[in-house]
């Protein structure tokens, strides 16, 4: 009777537990759980008086367009037009940012000739939403842009760009039934799937074990959400692709360990490469090498494009 007792308040214990950590981190609140950046090095008054300039370029250039998701979802981007170009870079951020916070990248593909799309998530910015999918609910917003792209432009070439969530919302996409207007996906510190990933930010930052925690925890995320964390999974999406990926990670990510670019990597089917900047933390690796980042992307592009 004792035993029972005990084993019916373990399991309570795990259930509100496991509960709580679904409404801390995949509910919409006032809080950053997952992706704490750390800078490779400090910014210069140079880099400071830059990005002030790079956020002027982009309030006067940019428009806010809206689309509608599969599920039904009113989703907002910054569009900023280049007349000259057919060519469509879809730029996603990572948890709990925004589409106007990659104005960094999306001023880099428009310098080199492309017209950017920087995409506020479902749940983010102003889309609309309330919860968080870890890529898998993600992928209906990539899908749903490809489309508007298309709609007014049926003959764009269409570049996926994404860091971290970001990057696992178009590397999931990508195993969908994409127009052959995608021509390549660059994924910069993506991760393999959200049962590791979770499981790796329970351990470090709760001391909490992987079983039986996560399997919990992704049963009330399928009740709550709608979604098993088994679906949020970037390396057997990988594994089915054709579009060509670059695969980019820092040395020094200790949010997303290097190990699991190496594995996307080895798992994917399609034409791929990779870069590994070494001394960068994690979606730092832009900051830390700059003119190596954006070579290699460059070169990629050449390649497949």
């Amino acid at each position: 009777m004792i035993f029972i007792i005990i084993l019916i308040i373990l399991l309570l214990a795990i259930i509100i537990i496991s509960n709580y950590y679904v409404q801390l981190v995949l509910i919409k609140g006032k809080k950053r759980v997952l992706e704490i950046k750390k800078n490779s090095k400090e910014e210069t008054k140079e880099e400071i008086l830059e990005k002030e300039k790079r956020r002027e370029w982009f309030e006067k250039s940019q428009i806010d367009v809206y689309t509608k998701t599969s599920d039904n979802l009113k989703v907002h981007a910054h569009f900023i037009e280049n007349k000259n170009s057919n060519i469509y870079t879809i730029i996603v951020h990572g948890y709990e940012s925004k589409g106007s916070n990659m104005r960094y990248y999306g001023e880099k593909f428009f310098n080199m000739g492309y017209n950017v799309i920087l995409i506020d998530l479902r749940t983010h910015g102003l889309s609309e939403g309330s919860s968080y999918g870890m890529g898998y609910l993600e992928k209906e917003d990539i899908l749903a842009w490809i489309k508007y792209i298309l709609s007014i432009n049926s003959n764009a070439d269409i570049i996926l760009f994404g860091i971290s969530m970001g990057a696992e919302s178009i590397m999931i996409a990508l195993s969908e039934n994409i127009p052959s207007n995608v021509k390549l996906a660059i994924e910069d510190s993506g991760y393999t799937n959200a049962n590791e990933q979770l499981g790796n930010r329970l351990k470090i930052s709760y001391h909490l074990p992987y079983f039986p925690f996560i399997p919990t925890i992704s049963l009330i995320t399928k009740l709550r959400i709608g979604y098993f964390f088994s679906e949020a999974n970037a390396l057997k999406s990988v594994s089915k692709t054709k579009t060509p990926i670059l695969f980019i990670h820092g040395s020094e990510d200790d949010l997303v360990p290097l190990e699991m670019m190496e594995r996307l990597y080895n798992a994917c089917s399609s034409k791929k490469d990779k870069l590994i900047v070494e001394g960068a933390y994690h979606i730092s690796s832009a900051k830390h090498n700059e003119t190596l980042y954006w070579k290699k992307i460059k070169e990629f592009i050449s390649e497949h494009l």
